[in-house]
């Protein structure tokens, strides 16, 4: 019994640590994107 809640624990710890890493490639992904949207709005600016 004691082997099942600690692989259960484990189970649940690396399901936290993907959804950590997963929001953080996110969060990147999402600034990434701002700021390339951010340099189209400025070239679409400089080019009126």
């Amino acid at each position: 019994m004691p082997l099942n809640s600690t692989h259960c624990t484990f189970n649940i710890s690396m399901i936290i640590m993907q959804l950590f890493f997963f929001r953080k490639t996110m969060l990147h992904c999402s600034m990434v994107l701002e700021n390339e949207s951010q340099l189209l709005n400025d070239t679409e600016y400089w080019k009126i």
